[in-house]
């Protein structure tokens, strides 16, 4: 039975068409702009300031209760009238368990003729044609207070200055004034442009427990296995998590009004804004077969060796894998789609397991740099539950222009102690260095921030660093482990907020209007290197007494670790033998111009999220995705939701209440009342 398709008729503008009064094309009203421009002042100089909250924890309210809260905020967004076309409720997440000639063979309606009405492919989501989102002004000049410093001088005997690294400002341009935050309005996305990236040869790469499945927080002797997320239940999927590393390994790409996805540059007409629009003519040279992208990897920190693998990676860890990589293709395509299996799995060793949290990390490095060996640039997919943002950020300081983006789902072992983490001292552990500005993403405001380092590597004798490639996995870790403590304060003040956002909209208090989490770009400015050891004769003597000099420094390290009531501050210490990483102070992001013309911040952008939809919207704000995307993974999302069954848990409604307030953070009006409210006639059980 196919698919109902939508056609949605929006007087007022937003995504179904243009808008039929001028007014509603120039912007919003004065009053509603204000009122924005306030939340985005917010976002942007008080990241850290916490909601005011009536109580603690969740009521526990009827699921009844969901839906009507669910419909009636979505329909004040829109303000349009919905007519609905066709019977029968959209179709569950097919199996990936597919036969081989549904793999392989030709499909003979793969060349469908373009519809007058938006239609869908093979039963995927209905599409309308053309999208655009209303255009909005960005306040002139938002204030914030950072203290004043002055650069980090040179630490090192040598100094490295990566060519065309250093791009302080626009030619032109005046600092900005002491206190100002930074607002321009040139500053746009350029997440792939800026790695060079290409339709179908996107690489994407993402952890498995708390990042595609829920590990259910299991423990050992007071130690968790896998992960700490206890949300969902242990082994389920993360609802339309398949859709978003489909999305995203497609690379810069438009839709057609099938619902295909294709290159921007074979769309016959010309498009002002593909992340916005679609082309408008559906392409008989197109298949789907043709179409699918690059295969995925995982970078799990699971023991890979031939003794262990059948217990940690046996072949049903494969099978779940590939089931999840494939619901993404089906879920746009249809169940006749064929499979997207797994392309790459990282090697870690049985030691690197048991050594630390930190060792499972650096290894995620070393295959990040096996997996990069063929070629394309990357996105990384992981958690802040162990040690996935140090990993990501050594990436990013050895491979600034091979990974597009990183994305980190936020997890945490209990939700009241989130909650109620103190905002002060939330505020107090900001970076000091951070550097606040708005991006202008089709329309919309964005909050962003910009953390530029310098980095000094302690090398001997004879060493030499030409660039940051030639850093070694466990100096780049170290000093991905001195950045990511400064991202992981930013995403923690974003993760408390929305759950305060959740919390609040679950009590009945719509009132309190939800922020979306910033945008991180990370960059390193330059490279310096401080000889502290001169070359010495090789010989056994020489040999033992190194050998027995770092395991005396191990074990003392070790059982100051074991001891002591901070061992953080330990562990940095001994990563700062490593590597050292000196913030630097300035007042305006350091930017650079496109060939295109297109004007957008250094550094490798991080977006924080609680469910696949917020990470949806970060990847739409970096266009990495279209406003179509958007759409169909929170179709998606609905659909693997419904594919559980009836809602007998409470973290269900919390899921669907994390979800809502995703949607209300994006400011974008959804046509998606039939879905919806197919979705709302199973929240009727009591929680």
């Amino acid at each position: 039975m196919p698919a109902p398709s939508l056609t949605a008729d929006c007087p007022h503008g937003g995504w179904g068409r243009a808008a039929a009064a001028p007014a509603a094309v120039g912007g919003p009203s004065p009053v509603g702009a204000g009122a924005r421009g306030a939340e985005t002042t917010d976002a942007v100089a008080a990241l850290s300031v916490p909601y005011a909250r009536g109580g603690r924890g969740f009521r526990r309210a009827r699921l009844s209760l969901l839906y009507p809260v669910f419909l009636l905020v979505l329909l004040k967004l829109n303000r349009c009238s919905y007519c609905v076309a066709g019977e029968g409720a959209p179709p569950e997440s097919p199996s990936s368990e597919d036969d081989s000639r549904d793999s392989n063979g030709e499909r003979s309606n793969n060349h469908p003729p373009a519809p007058k009405q938006p239609g869908q492919p093979g039963g995927g989501v209905p599409v309308p044609s053309v999208f655009q989102v209303a255009a909005d002004d960005i306040s002139s000049l938002l204030r914030f207070s950072p203290p004043m410093h002055s650069a980090a001088s040179s630490m090192g005997h040598r100094s490295i200055s990566p060519p065309a690294l250093l791009d302080r400002r626009p030619s032109g341009a005046s600092p900005a004034s002491s206190g100002a935050v930074v607002v321009s309005e040139m500053l746009e996305p350029y997440a792939f442009g800026r790695v060079g990236a290409s339709f179908g040869n996107v690489l994407v790469l993402t952890d498995v427990d708390d990042t595609l499945w829920c590990s259910g927080s299991m423990a050992a002797f007071g130690k968790h296995i896998g992960g700490i997320d206890s949300e969902l239940g242990r082994g389920l999927p993360y609802p339309a998590i398949g859709t978003l590393l489909f999305m995203l390994a497609l690379g810069p790409h438009t839709c057609t009004p099938s619902g295909l996805r294709i290159p921007i540059e074979h769309c016959p007409v010309p498009l002002h804004s593909p992340q916005t629009q679609n082309c408008p003519y559906d392409l008989q040279q197109h298949t789907v077969q043709h179409l699918l992208p690059r295969n995925a990897g995982v970078l799990s920190a699971r023991v890979s060796t031939s003794l262990l693998a059948q217990l940690t990676r046996p072949p049903s860890f494969f099978k779940d894998i590939d089931a999840i990589f494939t619901s993404g293709v089906r879920q746009l395509y249809g169940a006749g789609a064929p499979r997207w299996p797994l392309g790459y799995q990282n090697q870690i060793k049985f030691a690197q397991v048991l050594s630390s949290q930190h060792s499972r990390g650096e290894a995620k490095v070393w295959g990040f740099t096996e997996a990069i060996s063929s070629g394309g640039p990357a996105v990384v997919l992981g958690d802040t539950g162990e040690k996935d943002p140090e990993a990501s950020a050594a990436m990013a300081v050895k491979y600034p222009e091979a990974v597009a983006a990183a994305l980190l789902h936020a997890v945490f072992l209990d939700r009241q102690k989130e909650i109620d983490a103190g905002g002060g001292r939330l505020r107090r552990d900001m970076p000091k260095h951070m550097i606040p500005f708005v991006m202008r993403v089709a329309g919309l405001k964005v909050p962003a921030v910009q953390l530029v380092y310098e980095l000094v590597v302690k090398v001997r004798g004879g060493e030499e660093l030409q660039s940051f490639g030639d850093l070694s996995d466990e100096v780049a870790y170290a000093a991905g482990v001195q950045i990511a403590a400064d991202v992981r304060q930013l995403f923690k003040a974003a993760t408390r907020r929305q759950l305060l956002a959740t919390e609040a909209r679950a009590n009945g208090e719509p009132s309190l209007s939800p922020l979306p989490p910033p945008l991180v770009f990370v960059h390193v400015t330059q490279l310096h290197t401080q000889v502290i050891e001169t070359p010495q004769e090789v010989g056994v003597a020489s040999q033992l007494a190194s050998f027995s000099s770092k395991l005396a420094t191990k074990v003392s390290r070790w059982s100051a670790k074991r001891f002591s009531q901070n061992p953080e501050v330990i562990e940095m210490a001994g990563f700062r033998q490593l590597a050292e990483v000196h913030p630097v102070f300035l007042q305006s992001p350091l930017q650079r111009v496109s060939p295109h013309g297109v004007r957008y911040p250094l550094g490798v952008p991080f977006a924080s999220y609680r469910t696949a939809v917020g990470a949806a919207f970060a990847s739409w704000a970096l266009g990495m995705l279209t406003t179509q995307d958007v759409m169909s993974l929170i179709v998606a999302a609905v659909r693997d939701l419904r594919s559980l069954g009836p809602p007998n848990h409470c973290w269900q409604r919390t899921v669907v209440h994390e979800m809502l307030v995703d949607v209300l953070v994006s400011e974008l009006s959804i046509c998606l009342w039939k879905y919806l409210s197919e979705f709302g006639r199973h929240l009727m059980m009591p929680c």
